[in-house]
């Protein structure tokens, strides 16, 4: 869980200026997602299936609106939403319609991935639940710390997030659950995802991920 939720963070912010500089939405996103599944571990059964069908959506989704190459359309997210001293690369806008698309699609960015962290939680909760209590923390803990790990070692390599998606995906598989199907079209979503992600958006452009942020080079 917290792996995914670092994936995710640093996946968004690679994406889309206005979330880079507001890194806490994103997290806000993976938290409230978590802990409403942890939540309902005790209530019906939410099929993880979602969780990568729905990581799949968001990849899709967000990798086609990146690479439509249209600046008009980019440009809304670009755009200040808080007024503050230093824009920070951002432009204030008091103009009503970029400001209502941006946060349309903030809010939809918080719905998708609040959504696909939930079965998550309620997953990471029931098999908390199996265990005694003071064992479960045990667990929880070292999950934490060996996700924090991981994506440090991930990100320290300069990898993209082609690699830690595909990471994330084979990590879900153990749990999609005991039936073919299950483990079939969840790795079908994860294949079709990690084509998306894989797919070259920035044009002429050379794409670097380095361990703080992706750059983007382009020759003169």
């Amino acid at each position: 869980g917290i792996f995914l939720q670092l994936v995710v963070i640093r996946w968004h912010a690679c994406l889309f200026p206005v979330i880079s500089f507001y890194k806490n939405f994103s997290l806000l996103s993976c938290l409230a997602g978590l802990g409403a599944g942890y939540a309902l571990a005790g209530n019906r059964h939410i099929p993880l299936l979602l969780t990568p069908i729905l990581l799949g959506v968001q990849i899709i989704l967000f990798t086609l609106l990146a690479g439509t190459g249209q600046e008009e359309l980019l440009s809304i997210l670009r755009v200040e939403p808080i007024t503050s001293q230093l824009s920070m690369g951002l432009f204030a806008t008091i103009n009503p319609f970029p400001l209502t698309a941006l946060y349309l699609f903030l809010l939809v960015n918080f719905a998708l991935t609040f959504l696909a962290f939930l079965p998550l939680g309620q997953t990471c909760g029931l098999l908390l639940d199996s265990v005694e209590a003071l064992k479960s923390y045990s667990w929880n803990l070292i999950g934490s710390l060996l996700g924090v790990a991981a994506m440090f070692c991930l990100s320290g390599l300069w990898t993209s997030p082609t690699v830690w998606f595909a990471m994330a995906f084979i990590l879900l598989a153990p749990f999609l659950g005991a039936t073919k199907v299950s483990l079939y079209s969840g790795s079908l979503i994860g294949l079709i995802s990690l084509v998306f992600l894989a797919w070259p958006t920035a044009g002429d452009k050379l794409q670097l991920t380095s361990p703080y942020q992706q750059l983007e080079m382009k020759s003169l």
